[in-house]
């Protein structure tokens, strides 16, 4: 089927697959990286964030508690009075400092967007803190006023037992709701990996896989058509049209260039075949016209030999006419001579007569004289 399409069609498509398959591997993967994103962000700026604030408020609870601890030591009547050389308002202020910090941690825990379920949690908390915070306060009161007695430090530690530990475990719980729920993004993440795992496989299953095997069969087909075409212009280029043509079916470059060669090889034997015949009608009018040259020098040659024959011809009535002439003066001499001896009467006549036959038969030799000479005209003429 590839076949019918030209190789740039082929290439162009290619080129085009290749980078839709990566724009949808690109998309997916900025998608994947998003969701991630997204989910290290609420981990980091709502539940690391968050964990981080309640841990400091646990440690200042604890931190406070301790310092309201370490201010009845500084009871006058109490035997640990000696040992402290600080003023008791050291310890006032850590607490305040404490304080002050953990409202800086519940602003941060509560000025966010949360859930129903966390904002329970959250009011919870806050409830607890206040009723820890009277019981607490109670105490700094009597301390401040110079209260160090046993029921003022049995209310404190009776409070942190009751209010304080449950405002301890409100943190832990919201502490505990903050991992639970990073956790879920982390599974969140973790998911969007997953899917973005089955994506990309799928995008190599179903897109890069089968580009590649079409690649490898245009490049197969190229080699194939390459080395055919190759070995054919080869046997053709040292002379051998006998090598067949493998057929290459499709409409593409390489079967167009097969065929081509294959029309240029039946070309070039019929071309050959007319040149050979052509030879062979050229050698036979060559040997035609040697018998001709050698029957023209036959002829040249009985031509040449009639023409010496002419010229003997020629010659012997060139003697002949001469003699002629000569038997035509003596003639004349005898009519001179008839003439003058005429008067001389009849005792001549009969040296007439005799004179008159030699003139007779002068005059038939110059009768076949001239028939002679007629036939040798007559007889160049036709040469």
């Amino acid at each position: 089927m590839l076949n019918q399409f030209k190789l740039t069609q082929r290439v162009w498509f290619f080129l085009g697959a290749y980078w839709l398959v990566f724009a949808l591997a690109l998309g997916a993967g900025l998608f994947g990286l998003s969701k991630a994103r997204d989910s290290l962000q609420v981990v980091h700026d709502e539940r690391m964030t968050v964990s981080d604030a309640l841990t400091l408020i646990t440690n200042n609870f604890n931190m406070n508690r301790l310092q309201v601890l370490l201010a009845f030591q500084h009871d006058p009547a109490g035997p640990l009075y000696k040992i402290h050389d600080h003023p008791i308002s050291l310890h006032f202020d850590a607490i305040a400092a404490g304080r002050a910090a953990n409202d800086a941690a519940f602003k941060i825990v509560q000025e966010r967007s949360v859930n129903a379920d966390e904002q329970a949690l959250i009011d919870d908390m806050l409830a607890k803190r206040r009723a820890w915070q009277v019981k607490r306060d109670q105490a700094l009161d009597a301390i401040r006023g110079g209260d160090f007695s046993y029921a003022t430090m049995n209310f404190f530690l009776v409070a942190s037992r009751r209010e304080g530990t449950d405002f301890e475990r409100s943190i832990d719980v919201l502490n505990q709701y903050q991992k639970r729920m990073a956790g879920e993004h982390f599974s969140q993440a973790q998911a969007s990996y997953r899917q973005m795992q089955w994506i990309f496989a799928a995008i190599v299953l179903f897109g890069a896989v089968p580009l590649t095997l079409l690649m490898l069969q245009t490049l197969r087909r190229m080699t194939t058509g390459f080395d055919a075409a190759e070995r054919t212009a080869t046997a053709i280029a040292d002379g051998d049209l006998t090598q067949p043509v493998p057929p290459m079916s499709g409409r593409d470059e390489i079967s167009r260039l097969v065929r081509q060669l294959d029309i240029m090889q039946g070309n070039l034997r019929q071309l050959i075949t007319q040149v050979m015949r052509g030879t062979d009608s050229i050698a036979s009018a060559a040997s035609q016209v040697a018998s001709g040259t050698l029957d023209l020098s036959q002829r040249t040659e009985q031509q040449a030999s009639a023409l010496e024959q002419t010229a003997a011809a020629t010659e012997e009535l060139n003697s002949t006419v001469s003699q002629n002439a000569e038997n035509a003066r003596q003639a004349n001499d005898m009519s001179a001579s008839a003439s003058s001896v005429a008067t001389r009467g009849g005792q001549v006549v009969a040296e007439v007569v005799h004179t008159m036959d030699n003139i007779n038969t002068s005059s038939r030799k110059i009768v076949d004289i001239i028939a002679v000479i007629d036939g040798i005209a007559f007889q160049t003429n036709i040469l």
